[in-house]
């Protein structure tokens, strides 16, 4: 991946890439401690300027967010089950 001017990402032809960003966050009702919230999480990258690549990008880094969201929900109910 080579760089433009500013140091902003090209694509194989040349082209600059698109900057997508997507993030996550729960609010977990909880009995003791009211609302528990997790997050936000997010997740930014770069990827072709093309609608099949921005989708597929949108849609791998909001499931990151997700698992790491619901992985850290878990560590939660772990540590007050104690």
């Amino acid at each position: 991946m080579a760089t433009g001017a500013g140091d902003w990402p090209l694509d194989n032809d040349g082209k600059p890439m698109v900057l997508i960003s997507v993030s996550a966050a729960e609010k977990w009702p909880h009995v003791q401690f009211g609302n528990l919230e997790i997050g936000p999480v997010s997740v930014t990258r770069f990827v072709e300027d093309r609608e099949p690549a921005i989708r597929k990008g949108v849609d791998v880094s909001l499931a990151l967010c997700e698992e790491i969201v619901g992985n850290e929900r878990e560590r939660i109910r772990k540590e007050l089950k104690g």
